[in-house]
């Protein structure tokens, strides 16, 4: 895995792990993740290497895997 497939990962899991913990029947932070997610692919300091990508279709399903993989998460 690739370190910007690690990042949008993590900011998926995080942003789950939160919704689980505060805010469970509101996804606000998963929300936010993914939205913030298009907002740096349409930002004029976006370095990314997927250019033309205003939805975020090359990040989102990295995104999407770290919420899934929050959401089964069981710390001990």
């Amino acid at each position: 895995m690739a370190a910007n497939e690690f990042g949008n990962f993590m900011g998926g899991f995080q942003g789950a792990a939160y919704d689980l913990v505060y805010s469970p029947n509101d996804p606000f932070a998963v929300a936010l993740v993914l939205g913030m997610g298009i907002v740096y692919h349409n930002s004029p300091f976006n370095e990314t290497e997927a250019k033309n990508d205003p939805l975020d279709d090359t990040g989102r399903p990295d995104i999407i895997a770290g919420i899934r993989a929050a959401r089964t998460f069981l710390p001990h």
